[in-house]
């Protein structure tokens, strides 16, 4: 698929989510417009709706990209940028569970990504802990299960993460161990993040902490609702 005929698919995904946001008229009905990027020139610009009730699901477009870099003298030739990549999704969050089950809350996604010719089902469950007035913790399992078009086989992946949050500054440090069917090894990510104000955000990751393969990310957010 060509760059052009890709962005063409993403910004008709766009218009079709303002569509779903703005047919609610009868109550508040924002959009919601995030954007991020670190250190390696990778960008990411997410536009998806806000639902009044819980049984009407979220929609919304995710596009990633990389930025062309210009050259260092003596150190590296420039740059060229990356094809964007995409891909149209719809979560239903269902409400908090009653007495005796094992979580507060769970999400159920549907992704499709054209780039990629694959669609993606997630399952995630949370359980959130409060630990006087200003501290929380939550755990949450999050299940995939991957359909490509190019494989017979569906691929599976699960991330058990643990997060706890320091509400006065907006400080929260995670911990998050990653499986997949390709790997039967665990892998390890811990994570700071750290709210600035004005929908500013920025966090630090460290990733395989277990193993040699260790890799630094800074990243920086931007999110708007309106």
């Amino acid at each position: 698929m060509s760059t052009k005929a890709f962005l063409t698919r993403l910004t008709l995904a766009a218009l079709l989510t303002a569509s779903a946001a703005s047919a609610y008229a009868d109550d508040v009905r924002p959009l919601d417009l995030a954007l991020s990027g670190d250190t390696n020139r990778n960008y990411a610009v997410t536009v998806s709706t806000r639902t009044p009730r819980w049984w009407i699901p979220k929609v919304g477009t995710d596009l990633n990209f990389q930025v062309a870099a210009p050259p260092i003298p003596s150190v590296r030739p420039g740059l060229p940028p990356s094809e964007p990549t995409g891909a149209v999704w719809s979560s239903l969050t269902l409400p908090g569970s009653g007495a005796g089950l094992a979580w507060d809350s769970a999400k159920l996604e549907f992704r499709v990504d054209p780039s990629a010719r694959s669609s993606t089902i997630n399952v995630s469950t949370t359980r959130t802990w409060a630990i006087g007035a200003r501290v929380s913790a939550s755990f949450t399992d999050t299940y995939s299960l991957v359909r490509n078009e190019t494989s017979a086989e569906a691929d599976w992946g699960a991330i058990n993460a643990f997060r706890v949050d320091y509400k006065p500054s907006g400080t929260a440090f995670v911990a998050e161990n990653l499986r997949s069917i390709d790997d039967d090894d665990w892998h390890t990510n811990l994570r700071a993040e750290q709210a600035l104000g004005f929908g500013l955000s920025v966090s630090a990751s460290v990733s395989n902490v277990m193993s040699e393969d260790i890799s630094r990310t800074v990243l920086a957010s931007f999110s708007r609702t309106w």
